[in-house]
């Protein structure tokens, strides 16, 4: 079961990841968790990094409010959209989240409002772009196992995204797999230094 990770932890793998692309997770563990690669960044090179709070919607988007309401610092909000076509956030839900100080939020479907998701500077990913709202009812719950981008994710499962793609691990992952990863960036430096 995966658990909610200190501030002061978390911000230690925070400043190592940000040295890192989801590239070199993918070399040291071919059977990682990659979302599906429809699912793309609205704001192109912001990585982001958190834990994951996990939302089913179940035809509606007051309970992905209520997730942003709940989160703390560092938390991704992970959206499994349950196929539906009509956006399940956009400019509030993210202004929000950025107060928070939320990681980001990731939508596996559509959201709205994607130019000020833009202007806002925050993490966020999604399928695609749809003006019209989802309804609003109270279905739908969080902090539960979902699949988003094709993948399984549950509560506090690491979320580490860039324009590469989305990786999801769990804490026992990464602690394996962060110091390979550090290996292989360290190559490579030294492979770009010599082709300069």
């Amino acid at each position: 079961m995966n658990k909610k990770i200190s501030f002061s932890n978390f911000q230690v793998i925070k400043e190592r990841l940000l040295r890192l692309s989801t590239t070199y997770f993918c070399d040291v563990c071919p059977t990682i968790r990659i979302m599906n690669s429809q699912i793309k960044p609205l704001n192109p090179s912001l990585k982001l990094i958190g834990q994951a709070f996990t939302v089913t919607v179940e035809n509606n988007i007051n309970v992905v409010l209520k997730a942003i309401h709940h989160a703390e610092v560092n938390d991704v909000i992970v959206v499994d959209s349950g196929g539906s076509q009509t956006a399940l956030g956009g400019e509030i839900f993210a202004t929000l989240g950025k107060r928070k100080n939320l990681a980001g939020i990731i939508i596996d479907g559509a959201c709205r409002d994607a130019e000020g998701i833009k202007r806002l500077g925050f993490p966020y990913y999604a399928k695609s772009t749809y003006p019209a709202k989802h309804v609003e009812e109270n279905k739908g719950k969080y902090q539960v196992g979902i699949v988003c981008g094709d993948v399984p994710v549950n509560p506090y499962d690491i979320i580490f995204a860039d324009d590469s793609g989305i990786v999801v691990l769990t804490e026992q992952e990464l602690e394996v797999l962060l110091p390979q990863a550090e290996v292989i960036f360290e190559k490579e430096q030294k492979i770009f230094q010599k082709i300069k």
